[in-house]
């Protein structure tokens, strides 16, 4: 490739390549300039809607809540794990006798890849502790703040 650099004729032609190869470049008319900053305003325009701070809190509980599902299905899913590679080891360990040199090496692998999987599971089992306790928090100010609206309005 070092010769090709310094050749002019094979860069014109590896160029010329790349442009068959890449095809045609698209080239934006000015209507299509126009439609395209026409749907940007569009949507800053409807970006703006109001949204009080109950259903932002509110929405965001639920998005936390979520978040807490997904980090809990994720332990769940890596102590499976954990529990196949388990009895892997244990297989290893009790019928060393069938798998000769690689036994040990198949040993300290399943329980090198065990203590991976229960410090993942742990960990995303506390990132679900935490998302569920801050959607928690959030439900409970909406509720709250909710409670606080209707007792103003009921004063009025």
């Amino acid at each position: 490739m070092n010769k090709a650099r310094q050749n002019p004729e094979t860069l014109k032609i590896l160029f010329m390549l790349g442009l068959v190869i890449a095809g045609p470049l698209p080239v934006a008319g000015a209507e299509d300039l126009g439609a395209h900053a026409a749907k940007r305003i569009d949507l800053a325009q409807s970006s703006h809607a109001i949204v009080s701070p109950t259903q932002f809190e509110a929405e965001a509980s639920k998005n936390h809540e979520t978040v807490a599902k997904y980090y809990e299905d994720s332990a769940a899913e890596l102590r499976a794990k954990a529990e196949e590679h388990k009895l892997l080891l244990e297989q290893y360990e009790n019928k060393s006798y069938l798998y000769g040199k690689k036994a040990q090496d198949l040993q300290s692998h399943a329980s090198a890849l065990i203590r991976k999987y229960e410090q993942a599971a742990e960990a995303d089992a506390k990132k679900a502790d935490t998302h569920r306790r801050i959607g928690s928090r959030l439900k409970e100010n909406s509720d709250t703040e909710s409670k606080l609206n209707t007792a103003n309005a009921s004063r009025r």
